[in-house]
Parts: structure tokens; C-alpha cells; sequence
């Protein structure tokens, strides 16, 4: 009996975590094969509304700014509004809290099963030739959690594949707000190299992970494209995190 049920074509649902680990050469096999995952509720929604409500917070009593990763970068956040200096154009705010320094929202204990997992699948996809400890102190490695906020008329990530190393084969993304909800239009998406396109936040709630080969084209389309920002005191639109382990710069 499998461990998870199939809810399209390329998207596939797990339970739990713990569903994965009981096999994760079949989850893996899922992921290769250019499908993706969901895993479902692994942080609960009372701690992702604690999440954007300290992070809303930050972007008005802080000023942003821009540092290269190093073992020495502190937690910050950045305006990527087409920033020549990012590696794809796009219009998002983005937080990097990074498992090294310490934080008001626990960030490596409440992830630290999301990291776990990120490796085993990676594992797994280099057919067990290589295993890597994101929590392992590297010099030339870093990992975080990178909050993303996508403003409704405004947001959005140009479509890119991602460079991937034996250091990750996956890097699961946490959902932060529900399509249909918090923003109608939009979001993430994936392309298989048979031209498919496949949008994985139409199946997912707040709390759950997708998990998919960031070396597929993928992106953000615009969030709410006819939308115009409100003069509310709250950003509007689309949030999401990403759990990855990078080279420094």
C-alpha cells in the first residue's frame, strides 16, 4: 500500500513527514520523475500567522539592505524590485533568517525535521553517493529559511531554473497564504521538460510543504494582476518560505 495518494496528474500528497521516511526512495522516485510533492500541515498555521506578523513588523521598523552570504551575514531583509543585483528579476521582499544565528521565531528547531527531510530526499536522488548535513558548520555552505512576500498588482518571480549541487537535490518551499483566500490569481509554478505546467498551490493550505527539482523552469506569476495594493495597515498578496542550504559568496 502506498504512503501517499495522487491528487493530479503530477502532484502527489503525503500525510506527514513521517509518511516520506518510511520510504523515501519513493518519494524520491516521485520528485525525479518531474512530479511534485505536498506535504501536508508539517508547521501549523498558528505558528505561520506568528511568522508574517513578526516579519510585517521588521519591514516597517527596519530599514532593508543587501549582504552577500557569508558565515558572517545576519539576519536581514531585502527589496528585490527588479534588483540588478539579484540572480532572477522579480518584485518580492524577502527575510533571511539563518539557522547559525538566533532568532525570536526558533527558526532551526521548528524547521529542523523540513532540513532533515531536504537531505534524505537528496540522498536519495544522487542514488546514495552523497550525504549532506544541513546543519553541519561548512565553510562554504549556509542554510536558511527565506520568507518571500509577493504583493497583490505587483508580485511576481520571472520563470528560471535553479543550480543544483549534491548539497541539494530539493528545496522545499512552506505555504503561507491559501490561493482562492489571501490572494485569487497567480503564484507558484512549475513546467516539465514536456511542457506541462503544473500549479501546486491550488491543492495546498497554509502550513503544508511542496517539495519538487528546482532545476525544472519554475517561477511566480503575478499575484492578482488587476489588484491595487490597499492603504491598509498589512501587506496584501502572496507569502511563502523556502528551505535551502547555498554556497557563500
Amino acid at each position: 500500500m502506498s504512503n501517499y495518494r495522487q491528487l493530479d496528474k503530477n502532484i502527489y500528497e503525503y500525510k506527514s513527514i513521517q509518511q516520506i521516511n518510511l520510504d523515501p526512495a519513493e518519494a524520491a522516485k516521485i520528485i525525479y520523475s518531474q512530479n511534485c510533492i505536498i506535504v501536508k500541515n508539517v508547521i501549523k498555521e498558528e505558528y505561520c500567522n506568528k511568522a508574517i506578523k513578526y516579519l510585517e513588523r521588521i519591514s516597517k521598523s527596519s530599514f532593508p539592505n543587501y549582504f552577500p552570504l557569508t558565515q558572517n551575514t545576519p539576519n536581514h531583509f531585502r527589496l528585490n524590485y527588479e534588483d540588478r543585483r539579484a540572480s532572477v528579476k522579480g518584485h518580492f521582499i524577502q527575510f533571511n533568517i539563518f539557522l547559525k544565528n538566533q532568532d525570536m521565531l526558533d527558526t532551526a528547531n521548528t524547521f529542523k525535521d523540513i532540513f532533515k527531510l531536504k537531505d534524505t530526499l537528496s540522498y536519495e536522488l544522487t542514488n546514495r553517493k552523497t550525504k549532506f548535513n544541513s546543519f553541519s558548520t561548512l565553510e562554504d555552505y549556509i542554510s536558511r529559511v527565506g520568507y518571500q512576500f509577493y504583493e497583490s498588482g505587483k508580485g511576481y518571480l520571472e520563470g528560471h531554473k535553479d543550480f543544483v549541487g549534491n548539497n541539494q537535490k530539493v528545496v522545499p518551499t512552506l505555504v503561507l497564504s491559501k490561493k482562492g483566500k489571501d490572494f485569487m490569481s497567480g503564484g507558484f509554478y512549475f513546467k516539465k521538460d514536456n511542457g506541462e505546467i503544473c500549479y501546486p498551490e491550488e491543492y495546498s493550505e497554509k502550513g503544508d510543504i511542496i517539495i519538487f527539482r528546482p532545476d525544472l523552469f519554475h517561477g511566480v506569476e503575478i499575484i492578482d494582476k488587476e489588484s491595487v495594493q490597499s492603504k491598509e495597515d498589512k501587506l496584501n498578496g502572496r507569502w511563502m518560505a523556502f528551505i535551502t542550504t547555498t554556497k557563500t559568496t
